[in-house]
This record gives structure tokens, C-alpha cells and sequence, in this order.
């Protein structure tokens, strides 16, 4: 879990490991790399009232830069029906659709959520 905490206040968390759900496996990603070379981003929470500073993009930077550093090949997400300001954000960020499945997570039981990828360059 990483953590935006700038002047000892917690404006942002997210989430990230190379942990996926099952349902990853049927899908066809852009990239195939070894598990141990995936950045899976699972939760990325922004304090509403800063919303529009950027944070998001910083944060998604350093995780672009800390993946490269540690050799990974990609970058991927699962982003719940419905949540049009995640998904603009991503693909303004460069992550590319891949497919919409369905999902269970223990939080919001079966959903459809969009899955997009950022490969990474060697």
C-alpha cells in the first residue's frame, strides 16, 4: 500500500502487487509477461477535495517509474462498470482497453469491470 501524505495529511492510497483474480487468466492482454513482471494497481482512492491537483498523476507516475526500475512489463487495472471518471483518467494516462468481464470482489460481489493495461518499454 502506498500512501500520498504530504504536510502529515493522507490524501491518497493505492493499492498495487502483482496479484490478480482468476478471471484474469482468460483474458487476452496486450502483453504476456510473467506474473512476477505485472504491476496490478487495485485500489486508488483520492480525497475528493483534491481532486484536479494532479496527485492522481503523480502517483501513476511513480508507479510507472518504480515498475521500470524493478524490470516489469506491464501495468494493468480492473475498473468497476460505471466509474467514467476512472476510466477517462486511465485512458488519458495512456492504460489501453483491453475487455470488460465479470468480477467477484468481496466488497461489491459479481460486477463487470473494464481491464486496461499500460505496457511498459524494455
Amino acid at each position: 500500500m502506498w500512501i500520498y501524505k504530504p504536510k502529515n495529511k493522507i490524501i491518497a492510497s493505492i493499492i498495487i502487487n502483482n496479484e490478480f483474480p482468476n478471471e484474469y487468466d482468460d483474458v487476452i492482454w496486450l502483453t504476456n509477461p510473467k506474473s512476477d513482471e505485472i504491476v496490478i494497481i487495485h485500489t486508488f482512492a483520492i480525497n475528493p477535495n483534491y481532486m484536479g491537483n494532479k496527485i492522481g498523476m503523480k502517483i501513476i507516475n511513480k508507479i510507472k517509474e518504480n515498475a521500470l526500475k524493478n524490470n516489469k512489463k506491464s501495468i494493468r487495472i480492473d475498473v468497476i462498470d460505471g466509474n467514467e471518471g476512472a476510466i477517462k483518467f486511465f485512458e488519458h494516462l495512456g492504460f489501453e482497453y483491453v475487455n470488460t468481464i465479470e468480477i467477484y470482489h468481496n466488497a461489491v460481489g459479481l460486477e463487470k469491470f473494464h481491464l486496461y493495461e499500460f505496457p511498459l518499454p524494455d
